[in-house]
């Protein structure tokens, strides 16, 4: 009985070394960690994967980058920030205008798609957003995932609508 115990806690303080290891490992190889409080280093990481990107602040102050990706304007709001500055979340959203598609066909994406919530505007208009949380920070591979996935969502919802070659 006494070396089960013995022998369960050896097996745990294995594996949470592992872990710490592992964790360890990924965050040496891209460097520290990116949050969305640093909205620079997204920045940088956006332009040198070819986005348009500039940087400015939302009408309250808080950071915000805004480009345009395949044809259409987009937005990165910042959420979650502090008085600080110490933000933890990014929302993407692209508004595409002149299209008009029904509530249903875009509740139909967001049935069939798991990333990326598209919405219809009172006047017709296209949204699209889709969140990212960064609290505790990303690692920089991470963050370019996102992004890259950002891309691919905002081009399957051009596709999706017939504004680009499917």
């Amino acid at each position: 009985m006494g070396s089960q115990r013995t022998l369960a806690r050896l097996r745990t303080a294995a594996l949470a070394a592992l872990a710490l290891g592992v964790c360890g490992t990924a965050q040496a190889l891209d460097g520290r960690l990116i949050d969305a409080s640093d909205p620079a280093r997204v920045l940088a990481l956006l332009q040198e994967m070819g986005f348009t990107a500039t940087l400015s602040e939302d009408e309250i102050g808080d950071p915000m980058i805004t480009g345009t990706l395949g044809g259409a304007r987009y937005a990165i709001l910042s959420y979650g920030c502090g008085q600080q500055g110490a933000c933890d979340s990014l929302q993407f959203v692209a508004v595409i205008e002149g299209v008009r598609l029904s509530y249903e066909r875009a509740n139909a994406y967001n049935l069939r798609w798991r990333y990326g919530r598209l919405s219809v505007t009172d006047t017709g208009d296209l949204v699209l957003k889709m969140d990212l949380n960064l609290d505790g920070g990303v690692t920089r591979a991470n963050l370019a995932d996102s992004l890259s996935l950002w891309a691919e969502v905002l081009a399957t919802v051009r596709r999706e609508v017939g504004l680009a070659p499917g």
